[in-house]
């Protein structure tokens, strides 16, 4: 009959999970590959072999997680809309594709996010005094 016996081990951490814990995991032995849910809310394909992400960059799927995701900004000038929240991240979602073509993780949750009108960059609120310019290119950052 089946085995419980541990037929490959990994560490979550090394494929660039922001929150590592495993959540729920589906193995697929006709294709060699098992797909993790993450408490980051990331859905990895992994290979069966040796733990390796089968997607080029990053999960094959993601979120927001955390209690809250709150802010919302459409950029006036392309096909992109940006998202922060609880989980400290600022992401960038494509419209027209429905997936993220960027994220970064930032300094703490943040509460509201808005697109300059040329739409290369980003005001980000934390809900204190403090508050972030980011450039869309993630090259430079303004304290204000």
């Amino acid at each position: 009959g089946p085995s419980l016996d541990c037929k490959i081990c990994f560490n979550m951490s090394s494929v660039g999970s922001l929150n590592p814990i495993v959540k729920s995991l589906c193995w697929d032995s006709e294709f060699k590959r098992i797909f993790v849910g993450t408490a980051g809310n990331e859905i990895w394909e992994l290979s069966a072999k040796d733990g390796s992400n089968l997607q080029k960059d990053g999960p094959l799927e993601q979120g927001h997680f955390e209690s809250i995701s709150a802010g919302l900004s459409i950029n006036p000038k392309g096909t992109t809309f940006a998202t922060v929240g609880d989980d400290k991240t600022l992401r960038i979602w494509d419209i027209i594709e429905h997936n993220i073509v960027k994220y970064t993780q930032i300094e703490m949750a943040s509460r509201a996010c808005a697109f300059s009108p040329d739409g290369q960059m980003i005001a980000i609120g934390f809900g204190t005094a403090a508050s972030r310019l980011k450039d869309v290119t993630w090259e430079s950052q303004t304290c204000t």
